[in-house]
């Protein structure tokens, strides 16, 4: 297997998140450009080569995927998404777009299963170039 340099990585969360992140990055003496981005703060698009998400999209209100919809993942080439519908199922959140309206807003995205599933109802969202 050949690991590829990577230009620079775009983490994008919240400010507390990005601190304990930006701490463990330093101490493990990650390589790269690691640019720490206010998720509650989108002021410019973020093209991206690729991005991963694991759950957190999903939990969004929809006013807030909306903006990281139009300014992150649309830029995105490729895109990998852990869709969390249990949180949706178990607690009757219906503040954000689902499964159904979200996957026509971008264009390629499909669904694949998760394995191992960890809660009924939960997928990947896959779009992008292999």
């Amino acid at each position: 297997m050949h690991a590829l340099p990577l230009a620079f990585y775009n983490l994008v969360d919240l400010p507390e998140v990005l601190s304990l992140a930006e701490r463990f990055l330093t101490e493990l003496d990650v390589a790269g450009d690691i640019r720490y981005i206010d998720g509650t703060h989108l002021y410019h698009d973020a093209p991206c080569d690729l991005l991963i998400s694991n759950y957190a999209f999903s939990e969004l209100v929809k006013p807030v995927q909306d903006i990281y919809i139009k300014k992150i993942l649309r830029r995105a080439k490729a895109g990998y998404i852990t869709w969390n519908q249990s949180a949706l199922n178990a607690f009757g959140w219906s503040g954000g777009y689902t499964l159904e309206e979200f996957l026509p807003m971008i264009p390629g995205a499909t669904t694949i299963p998760e394995e191992p599933l960890t809660a009924e109802g939960n997928c990947i969202v896959v779009w992008g170039t292999k």
